[in-house]
């Protein structure tokens, strides 16, 4: 076997261990005191429209934490983490990265609404627990993009 054969191996091993360390609990256990103190760190919640004319492409105070996007005319949901949340959330409507299916459902003209915690301060380690208690909180049981 070729020496750069063994590298490949070794990366795609190291890749899917930290996948599986990442992949933690499915954030269903979450408490109802748990919700309640997620709901009171929420940070912004507005519509689509007004995310986009807020915050532009080059938003300059940006955070680490995660998101909930809210489709209020099909009632479907998208729970998300990043490490620069505002541009994340701005690439997704505008068709870039996650579903596309959001940004098709915002060019048609259905109402959303997001919803952002900050990492900082929220009382989670990462931004996948953030991300699954947020879920937990605003779209377990309900459709899913």
């Amino acid at each position: 076997m070729e020496p750069w054969m063994w590298v490949v191996l070794v990366v795609a091993g190291i890749v899917f261990l930290v996948f599986l360390a990442g992949r933690g609990s499915s954030g269903a256990s979450v408490s109802e005191a748990e919700k309640q103190r997620i709901r009171n760190t929420l940070v912004e919640k507005m519509n689509k429209d007004t995310f986009l004319l807020r915050y532009p492409r080059n938003h300059r105070n940006d955070f680490e934490g995660a998101f909930v996007i809210h489709n209020s005319t099909q009632q479907k949901w998208f729970a998300s983490h990043a490490s620069q949340v505002h541009y994340a959330i701005m690439e997704i409507f505008t068709g870039n990265i996650g579903p596309s299916e959001i940004c098709r459902d915002a060019s048609a003209g259905d109402f959303f609404s997001v919803r952002i915690v900050q990492l900082a301060g929220s009382g989670y380690n990462d931004r996948g627990q953030l991300q699954r208690a947020l879920k937990a909180t605003y779209a377990a049981g309900k459709k899913q993009y």
